[in-house]
């Protein structure tokens, strides 16, 4: 990914990449997009299917803290029509390693789908995010611009250290920039150049000052984290009991096999 595009977010990171995949529905390049939206049932933002591009502007979060479940799962269904119909689908990091995954399984048909993720600052518990919004209406987007009186992400999203997508067609950059003002988006190649147009973007910059040493910082606590994070799960597989407290919450779903 060489060049950037900057669009400005006016305080309004989310409704300003929004308005980015609204522009690709009306512009008829996707027939829909499957991205996390609130609905008039949950202020959790849910996997929803857009095809109003207004109600995608007024409705969807895709950069909310929170994944209540795996958009994955959904992403790898919906693309199972092939290329009879195109989707954009807004995924973290993790979720489009796992449809990608799932491709491979021949669970999923990646020609019916624009894969789209971002640069990933982690996701909190469900709890924490309904609390916060009761709070703040605007929470989805204050997370990102008041990075240091937000709450803490899971401990397996601080340990993560693959918080950037690979192999996304678009991808968001929201590491190293003043978020109230602008995020960056790039494509990975000249066949997703189509969507960076469908979406209003062209190419504006080659490099973003000061991005590369925000990676390094952030790879660098990711890292910390996790070997913090094993150190105490060492400690805790000390003996039987601690095997036994450790496994003890287990139900036997077998979904973290699956």
């Amino acid at each position: 990914m060489s060049s950037f595009a900057l669009i400005e977010t006016r305080n309004a990171p989310n409704r300003a990449v929004a308005e980015i995949l609204a522009a690709m529905l009306r512009a008829g390049f996707v027939d829909g997009v499957l991205a996390p939206g609130t609905t008039r049932w949950s202020e959790l933002p849910l996997p929803v299917l857009f095809a109003d591009p207004d109600l995608l502007v007024d409705r969807s979060l895709p950069l909310a803290p929170v994944a209540p479940v795996s958009m994955a799962v959904q992403a790898a269904r919906a693309g199972r029509a092939g290329a009879s119909r195109r989707l954009a689908v807004v995924l973290k990091p993790c979720e489009l390693r796992a449809v990608i995954e799932l491709a491979k399984l021949r669970q999923a048909d990646r020609a019916g789908l624009l894969l789209i993720s971002m640069e990933c600052q982690g996701r909190i518990e469900n709890r924490a995010y309904l609390s916060e919004v009761a709070k703040d209406a605007a929470f989805a987007d204050t997370y990102l611009l008041r990075p240091a009186g937000r709450p803490g992400s899971t401990s397996t999203c601080a340990s993560c250290d693959a918080f950037q997508p690979d192999n996304a067609d678009v991808t968001l950059h929201t590491l190293g920039l003043p978020l109230g003002e602008r995020l960056a988006v790039s494509w990975a190649d000249e066949v997703d150049r189509a969507a960076a147009e469908a979406m209003g973007l062209s190419a504006r910059v080659d490099a973003i000052p000061g991005r590369d040493a925000a990676l390094e910082e952030e790879m660098r606590r990711r890292r910390e984290s996790r070997q913090a994070q094993f150190a105490r799960t060492a400690q805790a597989l000390e003996g039987l009991e601690g095997l036994q407290q450790l496994l003890g919450s287990c139900l036997g779903c077998l979904n973290c096999r699956t």
